[in-house]
């Protein structure tokens, strides 16, 4: 009989040593999913911000495609304090217009 309690002592602190473990490793993935779910939020955010920015370029190109700058007549055009043309964005969202230093 008492060789009977000591393996059911020993089997009940067995069974309670794996469940501890189970709890830890259930934690464990649960911070894991937490952390991973914030950082799906976080890109979410990133790739909103990217698609609002894109649309404002779109939208500059366009505008600037639909109002072209006009041309200047030939007395304005000997006028030495006359701005370059201001560059503009291609569809691709880069900047065009006149590069003034390679290096940069």
């Amino acid at each position: 009989m008492v060789m009977a309690l000591q393996s059911l002592n020993s089997g009940t602190a067995s069974l309670s040593g794996q469940l501890s473990l189970y709890k830890a490793r259930l934690q464990q993935a649960q911070r894991e999913a937490s952390q991973a779910e914030n950082r799906v939020a976080q890109l979410e955010q990133q790739t909103q911000t990217a698609r609002d920015q894109a649309a404002r370029a779109n939208d500059r190109v366009r505008d600037a495609a639909d109002n072209p700058p006009r041309a200047a007549s030939s007395a304005d055009n000997s006028s030495s304090s006359e701005a370059p043309p201001s560059p503009t964005i291609n569809t691709l969202g880069q900047v065009n217009g006149r590069m003034l230093d390679a290096t940069a």
